[in-house]
């Protein structure tokens, strides 16, 4: 079954993904393996039905509709972080979306 909504995961994936433009590069910010980051745009893809990101030469271009989500990934992103909802290490009583 398809998931319908991102996690905060994948919204941390996109905003770095954003900034870098550069699979790899952002699957070494985040301390993840490229296949991750392969399967977390792709998940993106599903949920926003539009490709995101695509390749211009060396780098991966925003879409028109990244473009138009990236500002309130960014927000999400802040309210998370400044009310301390991210886990800092993985504890197997946090609600996996934490993650």
């Amino acid at each position: 079954m398809a998931q319908d909504r991102p996690t905060s995961e994948l919204l941390r994936f996109l905003a770095e993904f954003y900034d870098s433009r550069n699979l790899i590069s952002t699957a070494n910010r985040l301390g993840k393996g490229s296949a991750t980051c392969f399967r977390l745009l792709a998940q993106a893809r599903e949920i926003f039905e539009d490709p995101l990101f695509v390749k211009s030469g060396r780098a991966m271009m925003p879409t028109p509709k990244m473009d138009s989500l990236i500002g309130e990934i960014q927000s999400i992103l802040m309210r998370i972080e400044s009310e301390g909802l991210f886990a800092k290490e993985f504890n197997a009583g946090f609600p996996y979306w934490l993650y």
